[in-house]
């Protein structure tokens, strides 16, 4: 297995709240979100220790575009998944076929804020796991150590929460991002976004692009692979009028940025050595401009030439990883919303399909597996498919936890 950092697939528009955290002043720190209780005797499943469990595998690390919806990392020994929905992290040591919090409370039901398995999103470094928690009495966020059996917890740094909005938390390279929107309803002047940065090896924390920011520039949709960090901008909060959407790219060991146009518009991306890969799709969702193609792109960062591999119609998103391309077109009737998979060589050939069943979509691609949720409740994993099976004609799905 391999280790994998991911961020979100665009399922929204640039610069709307989709996928932010949102918290007021008021608000208490129960993070439950509707999370079942359970009585799991957690004692008779066996979770490797940090000196029992061999370091992730960083093969691809600048693969980010695994899953749809959330974090995942993947050790020799277990896979570990970040669920928005109930916010906490879960563990499987049998390659997914059962998944569990990773909580070390005894008795816990899994429901509150004091479950030991609560965060914001979740990340693989040196040995450790690492989340953000809210502590809404204190007004501040919390970059958290956990040890790979959950048991060892502690804070690394605190970050001052600047008030009212929403955030979003990411992790790549040994690094903690802490992305902050302030809500609307205050004066102009201070409405600024905060880009928080902490150092998981020595806790230190910075705040460069606080001059970038400085004159309300927006920003959002962050991406990133090996040193590169990319973000879209598309105003600032003074001016009102429409801008083109432009691509930045920084430097994170300078902050230093560069910026291009964006050329198109695109919702599934991928970045691998230089080169971008995306799907251009003209779902009535995204409203692309009529006059661009559909398909499967790839474009040199260097050269910044753009080449259309393969033209498609009505292909919603895509995933990528090494071996192949896992693209869903998207159908509506009475009924609900129905989902078919086509997995694609990395040469965009098709190789199988596979009809879902309503409102179920691909979430995540592991090394070995394929794991999908439900419209209704994104931060779940469901059922899971072999990688194995692709190309055989027949991929039967099975049921997670069953």
């Amino acid at each position: 297995m391999k280790k994998i950092i991911i961020l979100g697939l665009s399922f929204c528009l640039l610069f709307t709240a989709c996928g932010q955290h949102t918290i007021t002043p008021s608000e208490g720190e129960d993070l439950s979100n509707s999370v079942e209780s359970t009585s799991l005797d957690t004692e008779s499943i066996s979770i490797p220790s940090e000196q029992e469990t061999k370091p992730a595998k960083e093969l691809h690390p600048e693969m980010y575009n695994q899953s749809a919806t959330g974090d995942y990392i993947e050790t020799e020994d277990a896979i570990y998944y970040y669920d928005k929905m109930r916010q906490r992290i879960y563990f499987s040591v049998d390659n997914g076929s059962h998944f569990y919090p990773l909580c070390s409370k005894a008795n816990c039901t899994h429901s509150d804020k004091n479950c030991t398995a609560s965060g914001y999103g979740v990340a693989y470094y040196k040995g450790s796991l690492y989340t953000t928690r809210f502590d809404s009495e204190a007004d501040l966020f919390r970059i958290v150590q956990i040890s790979l059996d959950g048991t060892d917890q502690g804070v690394i740094q605190t970050i001052p929460f600047p008030g009212g909005g929403g955030f979003n938390c990411y992790y790549h390279n040994g690094k903690a991002f802490l992305f902050y929107r302030p809500s609307g309803n205050r004066p102009l002047e201070q409405l600024k976004d905060r880009f928080f940065v902490t150092d998981l090896s020595t806790g230190e924390l910075t705040e460069p692009l606080e001059e970038l920011l400085q004159d309300g520039l927006r920003i959002g949709e962050f991406r990133f692979y090996n040193n590169i960090m990319a973000a879209q901008t598309g105003g600032t909060y003074s001016d009102s009028r429409h801008e083109q959407i432009r691509e930045l790219y920084i430097d994170l060991n300078t902050w230093e940025t560069k910026e291009y146009m964006q050329q198109v518009e695109a919702f599934s991306w991928y970045l691998d050595n230089q080169k971008l890969y995306y799907l251009v799709n003209h779902n009535k969702f995204f409203e692309c401009s009529p006059e661009q193609e559909e398909g499967f792109f790839e474009q040199d960062l260097q050269t910044e030439e753009i080449v259309q591999c393969l033209k498609t119609d009505d292909l919603l998103n895509a995933l990528y990883d090494e071996d192949y391309i896992y693209a869903m077109s998207y159908a509506r009737d009475k009924d609900g919303q129905y989902h078919t998979l086509y997995i694609y060589t990395r040469d965009y050939e098709l190789v199988d399909q596979k009809d879902l069943e309503k409102y179920e979509f691909l979430n995540y691609v592991s090394s070995e597996r394929l794991f999908f949720s439900r419209n209704f409740d994104q931060g779940k994993l469901y059922r899971y498919m072999e990688k194995s099976d692709i190309g055989s004609g027949n991929m039967p799905i099975y049921d997670v936890n069953k």
